[in-house]
């Protein structure tokens, strides 16, 4: 008989969480019976739908929160619904396994019923840091928020019976602040599927005429776009590169600003908003760029996560230049130039010199194509997957 899991998702729908989508295929490929519960969405407004077999339940998503009491309102409302699903679930049949994904930190409380009345195993994937972004945000976790966000991630791993770290800088965190052991920590790392990355490289375009830059990814205030666009002026009136183009993919809560940002500066003509787009027009239009860009800005948060952006950027075999920070560098490696500093100047004297560079960014193209093939590609992580629920479950 197959044993069932429930995953719990607060801050995306499914299928669209790409992470979330392919640990569900992968369980479901390897003998559970997989049921989310998620919010819905315009792309995803249906309250019910099976795919591939794996069952979705979604519940109105009535509120996204833009302030700390917005936010606060999102998760009591998300905590409310997943609850009675989940209970509704749980008197119908057992379940083996219950995941939560953060963020929130406190999903814990909607897993009450498969806990308790099924004595499900609680497993915590971690996706974020959440007291790391809220420093990010230039508050402090020692203010009122601060020591709940701390409180909400130990009463998580406290009850978590496995964790699911993205790096190896998450594991040391729940390792250190979580107490956990290390065997009960499992690294699966967010990456496509190896179908997702292209079959070879394009042409890598001569200095010339070597003039697109591609981001793919949220559009918040951490992601530092505003810098890059500070930094697209700067290629063009200080470093001549006068018909260099910026295709920004995504969407976000800064998007506005950066549209106003764009005209400020008078890059109208030079930047191109795609917002959010599908896989298949995601594979048409970073390959053609010459760079790929992350200009997160420096700090504890962006230092210790891994961004997906920066293997999609690989398994696309673009070469990427990003501010230098420990998982991102880890991550790419060679395939990578890291900026020192988080200022608009050094970021462009670094995409001037590698657009300049036709060797190097062929080099670094080639490298990241075969490090995501090889090491990075979802296919890689499965069995890590596979074996933490089998830890969780023996």
């Amino acid at each position: 008989m197959k044993k069932n899991v429930l995953i719990l998702v607060e801050n995306l729908p499914v299928p669209f969480d790409r992470r979330v989508w392919m640990e569900a295929t992968t369980l479901q490929n390897h003998g559970y019976q997989v049921f989310i519960i998620c919010p819905n969405s315009k792309r995803h407004p249906s309250l019910r739908e099976e795919i591939d077999g794996i069952r979705i339940f979604r519940y109105p998503a009535l509120i996204e929160g833009r302030s700390s009491f917005g936010t606060l309102v999102e998760y009591a409302w998300a905590i409310c619904a997943m609850s009675a699903i989940s209970l509704a679930l749980s008197c119908r049949r057992s379940f083996a396994v219950v995941q939560v994904c953060n963020p929130p930190d406190i999903l814990f409380m909607a897993t009450w019923a498969p806990r308790l009345i099924r004595r499900a195993k609680l497993i915590f994937d971690q996706h974020d840091i959440n007291p790391e972004l809220w420093e990010s945000k230039g508050h402090s976790t020692t203010d009122t928020f601060g020591r709940l966000l701390l409180w909400a991630e130990r009463a998580t791993y406290r009850r978590a019976t496995r964790v699911i770290s993205t790096n190896e800088s998450y594991k040391q965190i729940a390792i250190r602040r979580g107490k956990k052991l290390p065997e009960d920590v499992f690294v699966v790392r967010s990456a496509p599927k190896g179908s997702f990355g292209i079959e070879t490289l394009p042409v890598t375009r001569p200095s010339a005429i070597a003039n697109t830059i591609v981001y793919i990814g949220t559009m918040g205030h951490q992601e530092g776009i505003d810098i890059l666009l500070h930094a697209v002026k700067l290629l063009i009136t200080k470093f001549n590169r006068v018909g260099v183009q910026l295709d920004l993919i995504g969407d976000g809560p800064e998007r506005r600003h950066l549209e106003a940002l764009s005209t400020e500066l008078e890059l109208t003509q030079n930047v191109i908003f795609h917002g959010r787009v599908s896989d298949d027009e995601l594979r048409k239009i970073v390959p053609a760029a010459d760079i790929a860009v992350n200009p997160d800005r420096p700090s504890k948060m962006n230092d210790l996560s891994s961004m997906n952006k920066i293997v999609e950027y690989m398994a696309l075999g673009r070469p990427i230049v990003q501010f230098a920070c420990v998982e991102g560098e880890k991550t790419a490696l060679e395939a990578s130039m890291n900026v020192r500093g988080s200022d608009p100047e050094s970021l462009a004297q670094e995409l001037s010199d590698l657009l300049l560079n036709e060797t190097l960014r062929n080099h670094m193209s080639q490298y990241g194509l075969q490090r995501f093939k090889e090491i990075l590609a979802w296919e890689h992580q499965e069995s890590i997957l596979i074996a933490a629920y089998l830890s969780a479950v023996s």
